[in-house]
């Protein structure tokens, strides 16, 4: 008779582990948050990302070279090592419920369309990032010599 209770409350409780899930009750673990941001990436696909951010980019060269430019970058470029230091890090810095939230958002119908729109975002700003870090460095550099010489 014991055996059979604790049998039926063992049944019971895995029947209404799915709901403690869907409920967003996750224990906030490195574990669990790996594998919401597993879940972010198959959303938000690094590789679609990288894709249009190179085509996109590719706009700021000369047309002869544009082609050639987009061939070597997707060839060269090894997305899994991308998404590996992606998910390591989304993992050590975001929450569960954080992470799940970027997969909502990113899995509905304005962030699918946000995401679209991501690679054109990146191939406007990231010259102007790359510009403005190399200005900087170019002052540090000579701010350093200046203080250096004094």
């Amino acid at each position: 008779m014991r055996k059979n209770i604790t049998t039926l409350f063992l049944l019971g409780m895995m029947a209404l582990l799915p709901c403690v899930v869907i409920a967003g009750d996750l224990p906030d673990t490195y574990g669990n948050r790996l594998a919401a941001a597993e879940r972010y990436l198959q959303v938000a696909s690094m590789k679609d990302m990288m894709r249009d951010t190179i085509v996109e980019t590719a706009k700021n060269l000369p047309e002869k070279v544009r082609g050639a430019y987009v061939s070597l970058m997707n060839k060269h470029i090894r997305v899994e090592i991308l998404e590996r230091a992606a998910l390591a890090s989304m993992a050590k810095h975001f929450t569960v419920d954080e992470l799940n939230a970027l997969a909502d958002f990113y899995g509905s119908n304005e962030g699918r369309s946000a995401m679209k729109k991501f690679g054109a975002y990146m191939g406007d700003v990231m010259p102007v990032i790359q510009q403005e870090m190399g200005r900087a460095q170019m002052e540090i550099k000579a701010d350093i010599e200046r203080l250096s010489k004094q």
